[in-house]
């Protein structure tokens, strides 16, 4: 008895080491890849919801590397649109407006696969980025609409552009990457782990925490099926608190990060590693507490669900 103990106390060692090396190198050691090189030059990235936050930035940044850009989002990018045409003249750009609450009519996505045939199929990489935050005090109260938006966005965009996007992917010569932001819903457990919950929900955001759900689960099925294909690279990024200029309120959030700062971290891990990320030191840092101190999990959770809600039924929506 007293050996299976201390084979079981050298094995959680071994895997708090392992991980402890891999947490180093991740967020404080990599460095980035030159993409341009590794995915095919005048090559189109493809974005969703790159009018504000991080879609932003992931199409401010894609530019400055050289990559052209296939935006799929509100009215709202036609300034980004200008401001790129501004700063990097040489960067084509692709903008399809689009009202993704309306995913799943028959005919939403003809237009964009319309367009990039148009363009011979050279797309080298797709962020998956569009969601639609929702919360609302209480939940029975929620608008049957808002419920049914949530999902859509949520769940049928990622989907089908995966879908839409890999057969391109799959004939190219050059690499392609697939990069889903969903959000933090799960952790790992470590020690005593089986008596802990390992899930991560948020009170009073239940449709749009579920949403993220189904984006995880589908974005690593996918990484399952394709992971022995040596064409594709796959992140799936799960952030915690990303401050934006939507979302001020999560300022007083623990380990929050700046969106700019957030999307250059991403950009180190694409092409160097696959599979789910926090992206963050701050948001993996976070799990390791919830193991050491589960207690905090709740209250932590509870605080930050309230104050999203209450900002969310509080500012006035902008126009999809």
């Amino acid at each position: 008895m007293n050996k299976l103990i201390l084979i079981i106390v050298i094995y959680q060692l071994c895997i708090l080491l392992y991980y402890s090396f891999e947490f180093l190198y991740k967020y404080f050691l990599v460095r980035e890849r030159n993409l341009l090189e590794r995915y095919g030059e005048d090559s189109y990235v493809m974005i969703t919801g790159s009018s504000s936050g991080q879609g932003r930035e992931f199409a401010l940044k894609m530019a400055a590397r050289g990559f052209n850009l296939f935006l799929i989002a509100s009215e709202r990018s036609r300034k980004l649109v200008n401001d790129i045409h501004a700063k990097y003249p040489s960067i084509k750009t692709i903008l399809i407006v689009k009202d993704f609450r309306r995913a799943a009519e028959t005919d939403f996505f003809d237009d964009i696969i319309e367009k990039i045939e148009s363009i011979s199929g050279n797309i080298s990489i797709l962020v998956n980025n569009v969601a639609h935050r929702t919360a609302w005090i209480p939940f029975h109260n929620m608008p049957r609409d808002l419920i049914n938006d949530t999902i859509i966005v949520g769940t049928i965009v990622q989907s089908q552009l995966i879908r839409i996007c890999i057969p391109y992917f799959l004939k190219r010569q050059s690499k392609s990457a697939i990069i889903n932001i969903t959000a933090q819903c799960i952790m790992p457990t470590f020690g005593f782990g089986e008596i802990l919950s390992n899930e991560i929900s948020v009170p009073f955001l239940s449709v749009y925490e579920a949403a993220n759900a189904f984006g995880y689960y589908q974005a690593n099925s996918i990484l399952k099926e394709y992971s022995n294909n040596e064409k594709l690279d796959i992140l799936n990024v799960m952030p915690g608190a990303v401050v934006t200029e939507n979302t001020q309120y999560l300022n007083d959030t623990l380990f929050n990060i700046e969106s700019e700062k957030y999307v250059d971290n991403i950009f180190r891990l694409i092409g160097n590693f696959q599979g789910n990320t926090y992206a963050h030191w701050g948001h993996a840092f976070s799990v390791f507490l919830i193991n050491f101190a589960p207690f905090l999990k709740n209250p932590i959770l509870y605080k930050t669900g309230y104050t999203i809600a209450k900002d969310y039924m509080n500012t006035p929506k902008k126009k999809y």
